[in-house]
């Protein structure tokens, strides 16, 4: 991140808005799932199927999800992800910034 802190995740990040960006999170743009189209969603969708997935069969159980942008759009995404994916997920939410949200 922008002030030199690391943010581990297991298998997701999504930023929200029309273009991927990276917010001084390292990865984002390269990683990220924008969500502006059917086809965004779509691959939203199964990334959080692939998530439940993994928590299923993984020792630790709980994946690390990173949701790039904190405006609206982001803040309601984050409650949708934490909602679906339940104990399978902890959702963090990186603001610009501001660092993490918990």
């Amino acid at each position: 991140m922008q002030d030199g802190s690391e943010v581990e995740y297991d298998y997701l990040v999504i930023a929200v808005g029309t273009s991927p960006g990276d917010i001084g999170v390292p990865g984002a743009r390269e990683h990220a799932i924008p969500l502006s189209s059917l086809e965004d969603a779509q691959r939203t969708a199964a990334a959080m199927r692939g998530v439940a997935a993994a928590a299923s069969v993984s020792a630790g159980g709980r994946q690390r999800v990173a949701i790039v942008g904190g405006g609206l759009a982001g803040v309601e995404l984050a409650g949708v992800v934490a909602g679906r994916l339940g104990e399978a997920a902890t959702v963090e939410l990186l603001t610009p910034g501001q660092g993490r949200a918990g």
